[in-house]
């Protein structure tokens, strides 16, 4: 602003030198300029004064303007990612859709590479097979400028976790597993990408979260099933044992061939066969 200006006269160039103006403004009384689209690049402007008598001074000194359009594009997964140290993890039904930002309406096609594969026109939803993959994408606007490459990466976990049960205390016979009331049951389970989430087990019909060792201490037949899933969803097979709590003494019986004669709680035995 100049005191005795009545206009201004604003000059824009690509080169430094001003040979290449591509906007100019003479004898604007306005002391703002509002340039048109301008393709992304390095400028160069400056502005000098007007007269009343329509004399123009010198311009003022040359500043620089750089246009730059990163052309912002979001990744929209169809579920959500699990993250840990850093890592993000995702299920293999888990969907990558790209669209602009809602900023950003310039672009009019965007490009995607996945992996170390070629950049191609974006088209559908990537999905993911097991291991860790990169997304590289770029949008282009209408002048044929391309924006800066952004990347996402993720780690797509298609492995349901490993689940074992441990237990002491117990007797096999033929198909049957014999147990005490205070056998221990424990749950192991491990998950070498995602981690695990959550271990549940089930008593013949109740499914409840598992927080440490349990019993059995009802006798009788039980059905034990235990289950496993990680943090992004995947779940292991249901592992499932049958066991019969045992809790009634063994009795013991003796047979004489004779016969037998009780004194004093004591049990007398004539000499003869016994089993």
């Amino acid at each position: 602003l100049v005191t005795e200006a009545i206009s201004y006269h604003f000059e824009l160039s690509r080169d430094d030198a001003f040979n290449d103006v591509v906007y100019e403004v003479i004898g604007t009384e306005a002391t703002g300029i509002v340039s048109p689209a301008l393709q992304i690049g390095k400028y160069y402007w400056h502005v000098s004064s007007i007269d009343r008598l329509g004399l123009e001074g010198n311009s003022s000194h040359m500043r620089i303007l750089n246009i730059e359009k990163k052309m912002d594009i979001s990744v929209i997964l169809s579920e959500p990612l699990y993250e840990k140290h850093g890592i993000r993890y995702a299920s293999p039904s888990c969907k990558y859709t790209l669209q602009p930002s809602d900023k950003d309406t310039s672009i009019v096609q965007m490009f995607v590479a996945v992996d170390d594969e070629c950049f191609e026109r974006y088209y559908m939803p990537i999905l993911f097979d097991d291991g860790t993959h990169t997304i590289k994408y770029k949008g282009l606007d209408s002048s044929g400028n391309f924006g800066d490459v952004d990347e996402f990466t993720a780690v797509c976990d298609d492995s349901p976790p490993q689940i074992k049960m441990n237990m002491d205390r117990y007797v096999e016979l033929k198909s049957d597993c014999f147990v005490h009331p205070q056998t221990k049951f424990s749950l192991v389970a491990s998950d070498d990408v995602s981690g695990v989430n959550k271990v549940l087990y089930r008593i013949d019909d109740k499914w409840k979260e598992y927080d440490g060792v349990f019993s059995l201490p009802l006798e009788g037949r039980h059905q034990i099933g235990f289950q496993a899933a990680d943090n992004v969803g995947n779940q292991s097979d249901e592992g499932m044992i049958n066991v019969t709590v045992d809790n009634t003494p063994s009795a013991v019986v003796i047979n004489t061939e004779k016969g037998n004669m009780v004194k004093n709680g004591s049990l007398s035995l004539p000499m003869g066969r016994f089993e």
